[in-house]
């Protein structure tokens, strides 16, 4: 076994027993060596280790924690060797049974669950996710998974900015918006409906409904001026009418008007369905009657 020469003794064999002592951790131009441990492989032996006195406790080492092998070990970070391909963890404490079936990426997380799945990055409990590249906040997670690019998620995904589905695009081609000029093809608009048997008054809202219709009116109706809705000009609606078997008397308010060759109806027709389309007109400021279809 290596060792120091023996000051005082070791007589002309002193220079060979220094040289032998140093060349354990010195390669012959003077430069260290790589470290080298030969374990028993037991569950707890340590290899390295940083002890911190004040605090009594290990802040890092190098410790086997199974028998899949070593691991680098520290309060501040936790990280397992590429051979085992496992995975990087970042921990609150130095607890050996956190890794064990790590798998993931662990951030700030006492996890001693079941294992993680691989690729799988944890966070400690309450703890949102957040990449802040450059110290901007650009992508987080929460808790609640929800996703939120540029700011703090308060639905699904929550997007602060343009959304853009192309790099070749612009927000206004390649993503359909509210206020973009776009050409839709393929696609089917399916109008809202409200339905109802009978009402004594129907106050059409087109900000809600784009067809008004009523299956078994059995009493004298009201067509009232809508009170919520804001028609943009060239808007258009439909109002259906099917009465009980009886004709029932018609009235309307004063924001509709007939300029389209056919006369506002003053009553149903027996046991028939009456529809009436109307198109808002600027100019007028009223629901134009452009079409009147009665059933045969």
């Amino acid at each position: 076994m290596s060792r120091l020469p023996i000051p005082g003794g070791d007589d002309e064999a002193w220079g060979t027993i220094l040289n032998d002592f140093l060349s354990q951790s010195h390669n012959g131009d003077g430069t260290l060596k790589p470290i080298t441990y030969s374990g028993s492989g037991a569950v707890g032996d340590v290899a390295f280790s940083v002890y911190n006195q004040a605090n009594s406790r290990e802040e890092f080492a190098i410790k086997c924690v199974s028998t899949t092998g070593y691991r680098i070990l520290g309060t501040g970070f936790q990280t397992v060797p590429a051979f085992d391909s496992f995975g990087f963890g970042v921990y609150t404490s130095i607890n050996v049974a956190q890794i064990l079936s790590a798998k993931g990426v662990f951030l700030g997380a006492n996890y001693t669950g079941a294992a993680a799945n691989a690729g799988e990055i944890k966070t400690a409990a309450a703890t949102n996710l957040t990449l802040s590249p450059a110290g901007s906040t650009a992508v987080t997670i929460d808790t609640a998974g929800k996703v939120g690019i540029g700011n703090t998620p308060v639905v699904a995904l929550d997007v602060t900015g343009e959304i853009r589905a192309s790099t070749a695009g612009t927000n206004a081609t390649s993503v359909v918006t509210t206020a973009g000029t776009q050409t839709l093809t393929n696609k089917r608009r399916q109008p809202r409906v409200f339905s109802a048997a009978s009402a004594a008054t129907l106050t059409p809202e087109c900000n809600t409904y784009d067809l008004f219709t009523l299956t078994a009116q059995a009493a004298a109706l009201t067509i009232a001026n809508h009170s919520t809705s804001t028609p943009a000009d060239g808007e258009q609606m439909r109002i259906r009418v099917l009465d009980n078997g009886s004709a029932q008397t018609l009235t309307f308010g004063t924001n509709y008007v007939a300029k389209g060759g056919n006369a506002l109806p003053t009553a149903s027709v027996a046991g028939k369905n009456m529809e009436m389309g109307f198109e808002w007109n600027a100019n007028l400021g009223k629901w134009n009657l452009l079409a009147l279809a009665r059933e045969a």
